[in-house]
Formats: structure tokens, sequence, C-alpha cells
């Protein structure tokens, strides 16, 4: 079958399910990916590190026959050469706002202590990680049975389904902790991609994520997208383009779903699935990064009561089961790319960065376990995380409990709110003749507003606003071919409301400095004749 027909027969499924059985209809379709075409042409020259391997038979053993084995392969210090013996740390309260009371952490277990400053990683926290993604994603696929301790993957073949759908020798899912996403997507390009592999991205995406990828490939192609991420059939279109024009295979899609980062979108499930549908017909994988997940806040409303209750917090983000074969019209609970794989073609990526701190650099990817496996080799070389913070993540999170971790996303979601509420309010007090175009997110932590200018490029106001002693992200830094853009991205995550008030004034002084220049510099008039010849008066709306 061709991709146009697989597009149509995968679109029409998705079309009918949506007022039918969508999971079943889905799961007919059934096309696991052959991850041994998929991998990257260097992989078939990367093994696994051979001391690591040489330990597997010890880690496999039982945990009473594995303390009666002498190792003396590995250069692993003993428990007496480490200094740490106790960690304690003072947190926050949550739930009550600043009269919270502080609690206190504390990390004292001899074998976790020797765990965190040894080789290797937490394998508590990867417990906990797996089990957050089958409870709050549902995914069709079943897990493999978790992987022993130091990242040294097993050879099992038993499976945890959680009631879910369960494929007779079809793929299962592996999560393994990472160094957070920016890490985690840098070794995913490694593993991935070819040089002339088409990677196709939203219209505007991350600029840190494309310069990871750069190295790896010749491009990344921007689809145009709308106010829910990439269209579908642009997607289609571009991948067709890319074919057409000899220029390699359709690789990769990479989305952001939640916040997308720089414009904030939510891609919805009927959305999801039907760019899941693309991705099939072009036997793509699909990289979900999803940073953003856990910061959603309520849509905007001038004149807002702000009360952390009206905040999802994490519980109200729990995807449905498998089972429920209805499109879910939920920007809170609604599933994930993940959920919906039935052929182990998704590498999801998961962090604590955005949830707890990002100087932890620390995090999770749920993906096919012929994806971790090759992960597992690649860091079995060159390993980045650190066990030291993963301890002190798992601490916490036991600590916390899910209610208490709940709280505290709530908190950080109530905290968003507020911050976003107010840049958007400042924003058009300050800047409301300049405004083009401001679509409000309700996830992340970026606003994307575009300004009337009098320049093609935002960049060219960067200058004018260092010297004001504000600093944004022009547009187009979010296309990897640096595509000029009147849009600018905004982070209100990083400063309370009276310091986002004062930015947006200081934005509204710049742009009003600028025009008065560009009339004084004869660009009014070069204007009024530009609007004359569109069939504008001059004081019409074309600028």
């Amino acid at each position: 079958m061709q991709p146009n027909q697989c597009w149509s027969s995968f679109q029409l499924s998705v079309r009918m399910s949506s007022s039918s059985s969508l999971l079943s209809a889905h799961i007919a379709n059934a096309k696991p990916l052959r991850w041994e075409d998929a991998f990257a042409e260097r992989v078939s020259r990367r093994i696994e590190n051979q001391l690591v391997g040489l330990h597997r038979p010890i880690f496999q053993m039982p945990s009473h026959e594995r303390e009666k084995a002498i190792l003396l392969a590995g250069g692993l210090p003993p428990a007496e050469a480490f200094p740490i013996e106790a960690i304690e740390l003072t947190v926050r309260g949550v739930g009550d706002g600043s009269s919270a009371e502080k609690v206190k952490v504390t990390v004292d277990d001899p074998k976790m202590l020797y765990n965190a400053q040894q080789y290797g990683s937490c394998e508590p926290l990867r417990e906990w990680a797996q089990k957050f993604m089958m409870e709050f994603h549902q995914p069709v696929l079943p897990f493999a049975r978790p992987p022993f301790v130091n990242g040294t993957n097993t050879t099992t073949t038993t499976a945890t389904t959680n009631g879910h759908h369960e494929q007779k020798n079809g793929p299962v899912l592996d999560t393994i902790l990472t160094a957070g996403n920016s890490d985690t997507l840098d070794k995913i390009a490694s593993i991935v991609f070819n040089p002339t592999d088409g990677v196709f991205a939203d219209e505007h995406a991350y600029s840190t994520t494309m310069l990871a990828f750069r190295p790896y490939i010749n491009e990344v192609i921007n689809v145009e997208s709308d106010d829910m991420g990439i269209i579908p059939e642009a997607l289609r279109e571009a991948c067709e383009s890319y074919i057409a024009a000899g220029r390699g295979k359709p690789k990769a899609l990479y989305v952001v779903p939640v916040g997308s980062n720089p414009e904030g979108k939510v891609t919805s499930e009927q959305r999801i699935l039907e760019l899941y549908a693309v991705a099939r017909a072009y036997d793509m994988v699909v990289i979900e990064d999803d940073p953003y997940w856990f910061l959603r806040y309520p849509s905007y409303h001038e004149g807002a009561t702000y009360t952390a209750d009206k905040c999802p917090g994490l519980l109200s983000l729990k995807a449905p089961p498998p089972t429920q074969t209805a499109i879910v019209d939920d920007p809170y609970s609604q599933r994930s790319f993940l959920s919906f794989d039935i052929d182990g073609r998704v590498i999801r990526v998961d962090t604590f960065s955005k949830c707890v701190a990002p100087g932890l650099r620390t995090g999770w990817c749920t993906a096919s376990k012929a994806f971790t496996t090759q992960y597992y080799a690649y860091t079995s070389c060159a390993p980045t995380q650190s066990a030291m913070a993963q301890t002190v993540v798992y601490s916490l999170l036991r600590d916390w409990g899910i209610e208490g971790f709940d709280r505290h996303v709530r908190d950080l979601q109530f905290l968003y709110w507020k911050r976003r509420d107010q840049l958007v309010s400042s924003l058009v007090k300050h800047c409301g003749e300049h405004l083009a175009m401001m679509d409000i997110p309700v996830a992340g932590m970026f606003l994307w507003p575009s300004f009337r200018l009098p320049v093609e490029d935002s960049a060219a106001i960067i200058p004018d606003l260092l010297k004001h002693r504000i600093l944004v992200a022009p547009g187009n830094f979010f296309s990897f071919t640096n595509k000029p853009s009147p849009a600018v991205r905004i982070a209100f995550c990083c400063v309370d409301e009276a310091k986002l008030d004062t930015a947006a004034a200081r934005l509204g002084e710049v742009l009003r400095e600028k025009w008065v220049a560009h009339e004084e510099g004869g660009g009014h008039k070069q204007k009024q004749q530009q609007q004359q010849q569109n069939g504008c008066s001059p004081a019409g709306t074309c600028c």
C-alpha cells in the first residue's frame, strides 16, 4: 500500500472512530514499526559497554543470590569510600500558599545512599516513573518487566499490562531514566537520524531542540500549523514533497502536544490521532516531547477571581483508559501520542525540570523496548544522569505521596495562571495599538504575540529592547531557517506580576519609538503610498 492510500484508510478510520469505536478501529490497523530499519546507520557501529554486559548475569539473579556475589570486574568504589552519610532537605510546604508549613525530607537509608553515590541510577525512581505512565497515560501497549538497576537491560519478555491491550509477539514498552529532555533529545537524534532523513516539526518549534538535531540531519521541516499544532493534511503534503524531491525518507515527527514552545498550543485527542495516522502512513518515528504536561491552567477571563482550586492539579490530568472509545474533548484529561501508540513508534520524553527543578537534570523516557535497548547501549559508554539527583527527586516524591505532588502541581499551575493573565492584561494596556495577534495559551510558560512593526522581523527590535533593559526571544529563533517573524516569545514564568507589567510598559515604549523613528525617516510617506497601491486609504489598517 502506498503512503497516500495508507493515509486515506487511516484518515477514514479516525473519522469513523470519533463517533463510534475509536480504539477498536485504531487497533485494527496495527502496523508495528521495524526498529531495526528505523535506527541510524551509526547504531550498527555502537556496542554496549562490555563491562556492563559482563555484569548482566549477576544483575539478573534473584536478590538473595545477587547479594552473595563478589564483584571484582568493575572499578566500583566501596561504600566506605563515600563521604555522604545522610541527606536532609528543607522543602516548601504545598497546598496552602506562603502559609504552608515547611517539611523535612531525609535520605539516610545506607543502601539508598550507596546507590546514590555509585555509578548507575535510582531504580525506585524508574519504577515510580513507569507506574506514573501506566496510571496517567494509560498506554495501549503493555510494559516490559522493569530492567534491573545500573541501566542494565534484561532479556525477559514478561509484560505488565494493567488491563491494557496486548499484541501477541508485538512491541512492549519500557521506561528509563534520563538526564532531562535536552540530553535525551540529543541521544534520540544520534540513535535515530541519518543525514538525509526528513524530520518534521511545528511551524514554530523550540530553537534548542532544532539546534540539538542539526548535527545529525540536513534539515528540520517546519510544517504549517494552526492553534492545535501541525495540520495533518499539511504534514502529509510535506512528506509527499520531501519524497518527490528525492531528498530522502520522512523519518520522524517531532511534537510538543501540551503548552508547545513557543506558542503554548494544546493538541486535541482528535488531532493527535490524525497526526499519528500520517506518521503510520509514512512509517515515521514520533518523538513526543512533553515538558509542559503538568502546567495547565484555566482560560483567560478579564477580571477573573483567582483561587487555586480552579486549577486542575495533577489528579485531574489522568487520561481515560483504553477501553473508553469516545474522543475526549477535555483540555486536561486527554490521551497522549503514547496512549494511542499501537506500533511501538512513539518515543515519549518527560522531565521533572518544569514540575520540580531544572537543576536536578532528571527525567524519563518511555518507548518501545527495542529503542530503549539501544539507548542503554549508548549511555553505558557515555552516562550523563546523576543517581544522586535521582535519589533526591525520588525521596521528595516518596514523602509527598501522590496527594502531595498533586498539591505541588496545583500550586505551580496557580502561579503561572496569575502571571499569564497579568502579562496578557499588561500587553493590551501598554502595547495594544501595536498588537497584531495574540492567542492566549492554557498551558506552558510562554506567550507568543505578533506585533505591527515598521520592520519585517522582530529580531530588529532586540537591540532597542536591551537599551531599555528588557529581553524577549525573537520569532525567527523558532524556525530551522530563521524565517523572519513579527512575533516574539515572552516567558511569563520568570518574574512576578509587577515586573511583568513593567516589562510590558518598556516593550510598548520601544515599539512607539521604532514607529516614530520610522515615520520621521520617511517611512510614513512610504506606508501611505503602499496603502494606496493596495487600495487602502491612508488611515487603513494594512500594516
